[in-house]
C-alpha cells in the first residue's frame, strides 16, 4: 500500500490507495482546501481535470492507523476512477 502525504496551508491529503485505473484519498484539515489540492494530483495522473470521476466519498474510520497517530477516530476518504484507458 502507498501512503504518501501531501501537506499545505488549510488542508492536506494523503494518498491511501492507487491504482492504475483510480485510487482512494484522505482529506486532513480544510474539506474544502484539501479538496482543491487533491483533485490537482487526481488530474495529473488520469489525465486532465475531466479525466476522472469521484465514484464514493465519505467518512472513515481510523482505527487501521496506530494508536499513537489517531487524533479522530474518523477521516474524509474519496475514491475515484480514472476515466477511458487510465492515468499513469
Amino acid at each position: 500500500m502507498l501512503v504518501a502525504l501531501v501537506i499545505g496551508c488549510g488542508g492536506s491529503f494523503r494518498v491511501m490507495a492507487t491504482t492504475p485505473k483510480g485510487g482512494e484519498i484522505a482529506l486532513e484539515g480544510s474539506r474544502e482546501s484539501a479538496m482543491a489540492k487533491a483533485r490537482e494530483e487526481i488530474s495529473k495522473k488520469c489525465g486532465g481535470d475531466k479525466a476522472y470521476e469521484i465514484v464514493e466519498e465519505g467518512e472513515a474510520s481510523t482505527f487501521d492507523k496506530p494508536a499513537g497517530e489517531v487524533k479522530d477516530p474518523h477521516e474524509w476518504r474519496v475514491r475515484y476512477e480514472c476515466k477511458g484507458a487510465g492515468g499513469t
